[in-house]
């Protein structure tokens, strides 16, 4: 395992933490709170699923250094991360046209992040020795990640976690308000 990618796919993991968190908890949370308006709530659900999936790959990405099946079954789990993305893009246009559509700061957030997380995501991968993509290998690859990276990895993870339980959390009606285009 090439420890100068695992080391920059790392770097880009906490960047695009930041970033993403910057988005999720700042913006969407408590800024636009898309959680309370009946036009923005499925987007709302989508940010969840989304938070929920970014979860369980970052830590199978970076905490365990896996092969053979569980390797497929983490790429699997990455691209239904990124088709809930792309499912979240087509609901931004309905989502928030009472509210005039996505800021700009949005945009450059989600570029950003959407870019770190393919940087680093890809990085990672390209760190698997070829024979970790046969099926048949065995699921736990040696060396084991480094320390800092798992600890990076559990950061990261207990923190998705926490977001995902206050997405979960916010769904609940008394959080609801009335439309975002209904008047005040």
């Amino acid at each position: 395992m090439p420890d100068h990618l695992i080391t920059l796919a790392t770097a880009l993991l906490v960047l695009s933490t930041v970033t993403g968190g910057i988005d999720v908890v700042l913006v969407h949370l408590v800024l636009l709170r898309l959680h309370a308006s009946d036009t923005t709530f499925y987007e709302h659900q989508l940010h969840t699923l989304h938070a929920a999936f970014a979860v369980a790959s970052v830590f199978l990405l970076f905490f365990f250094n896996f092969g053979g099946i569980l390797l497929w079954l983490t790429v699997a789990l990455v691209v239904v991360w990124f088709g809930v993305e792309v499912l979240d893009m087509f609901a931004e246009k309905n989502s928030r046209a009472a509210a005039g559509g996505l800021p700009s700061y949005e945009y450059v957030l989600h570029i950003l992040t959407s870019g770190l997380r393919f940087a680093f995501v890809a990085l990672v991968l390209a760190a698997k020795p070829l024979v970790a993509w046969n099926p048949g290998t065995s699921v736990l690859l040696h060396p084991p990640m480094p320390p800092w990276v798992r600890l990076v990895a559990a950061a990261v993870t207990l923190g998705g976690i926490g977001v995902v339980a206050l997405h979960i959390w916010l769904m609940q009606p008394r959080f609801r308000t009335r439309p975002v285009s209904a008047p005040a």
